[in-house]
């Protein structure tokens, strides 16, 4: 079991930042624009 979930770790790009799954989009009050997305594998390796 643990062998596979390391292959399956392996295929993701620790620097990536394309969005895979879901991101995550920020803004404040007064702004015109919200901020660019982060996306899941940024969060991921980021937490890890």
């Amino acid at each position: 079991m643990l062998a596979s979930l390391k292959k399956e770790w392996a295929e993701f790009n620790p620097r990536g930042k394309d969005i895979v799954a879901y991101s995550v989009q920020v803004g404040r009050i007064g702004e015109d624009a919200p901020r660019e997305p982060v996306g899941d594998n940024v969060l991921t390796f980021a937490w890890i």
